[in-house]
């Protein structure tokens, strides 16, 4: 079975969501999130729990990659996003996208891997 394929039939489902800025306050430099926008809803990825060692094998960070997501490389998924799960063993949990890699070896393997990290920021 391809790996859309595993997607398709094992994958847990997620909602991928970005900020949207405003002004930061007071006259200071820096903006602040104003809202969230989703960018996908009910998703499906495959969701796996990594080790620091496989987390910087994988995606050659000095910080520890917690979870690495695949998912089809036609959802637009960037850094700075947060992904809620919402089914399978990690449902409830929210996360930040830290990096993406995409892969594009044939049309029956297009797929992205996602480095995700938990968060306790509120976001829908």
């Amino acid at each position: 079975m391809s790996i859309l394929g595993r997607i398709a039939t094992r994958g847990d489902l997620v909602s991928i969501y970005r900020p949207v800025f405003g002004p930061a306050t007071g006259g200071g430099g820096s903006r602040v999130v104003d809202s969230w926008t989703p960018v996908t809803v009910q998703a499906k990825a495959l969701l796996e729990e990594l080790t620091a060692d496989r987390g910087r094998l994988l995606f050659g960070e000095a910080d520890a990659v917690q979870i690495r997501a695949v998912m089809p490389a036609a959802y637009l998924v960037q850094p700075g996003d947060r992904m809620l799960v919402e089914s399978g063993l990690l449902a409830g949990q929210r996360f930040q996208v830290d990096e993406r890699h995409r892969f594009q070896r044939s049309a029956h393997t297009q797929h992205q891997e996602i480095a995700l990290n938990s968060t306790d920021e509120v976001f829908p």
